[in-house]
């Protein structure tokens, strides 16, 4: 049993902890030195990663360990958002984007999860991620649409875009170089001879 929670634990965690990071590290360096709109979007959003990469993993049930962190978030940073307003929609699509994108592929017979491929192609997630982006950026550009003035839905739309895609990109990109150095680093073990 436990076997099975801990992955959504580790998931619940990272996908929390990388939030943390984002809001109140790299948000306010961006909003010292960017834009007025990165309260709403960040042009490095790492959490974006943790989505791909834990419905990849687990499947669409990912989403029960995505939502509770992105509720979490979304209420510490809006402690005086109403029930009743759009934006409490905002966790839901968030957590969503990457089941949906993996979903669709999945409706036109590529299935791109982990159970499915045994293997990890990083292509195919930054692929999943893209789409996954997109889908997160429009709803989001809706849901916010009140709270920004017209002329910066368009900026906001692209900094969810860019934000996401450059988040997941450097996130796989240096899992990448940490896989290759583990197992570079397990093969001059075994070439080691042991006396």
């Amino acid at each position: 049993m436990t076997t099975k929670i801990t992955p959504f634990i580790i998931a619940f965690g990272c996908y929390l902890a990388l939030h943390f990071l984002q809001f109140f590290v790299i948000f306010p360096l961006e909003a010292k030195y960017g834009s007025n709109v990165t309260w709403l979007a960040s042009l490095f959003f790492f959490p974006h990663l943790v989505r791909v990469l834990a419905v990849w993993m687990l499947g669409p049930l990912a989403f029960f360990a995505l939502l509770p962190a992105d509720i979490i978030i979304h209420l510490i940073l809006h402690p005086d958002r109403q029930l009743t307003d759009l934006q409490m929609l905002v966790p839901f699509v968030s957590s969503g984007c990457a089941v949906i994108a993996f979903e669709l592929f999945k409706l036109v017979g590529i299935n791109f999860y982990m159970t499915a491929t045994n293997t990890s192609n990083w292509r195919s997630l930054f692929l999943i991620g893209a789409i996954a982006s997109v889908i997160n950026s429009v709803g989001l550009s809706v849901l916010y649409q009140g709270l920004i003035i017209p002329e910066e839905s368009l900026l906001l739309l692209g900094n969810y875009m860019v934000g996401d895609v450059l988040g997941l990109f450097f996130g796989l990109l240096v899992l990448m170089v940490l896989m290759r150095l583990l197992r570079l680093n397990a093969v001059r073990k075994q070439k080691t001879p042991t006396f």
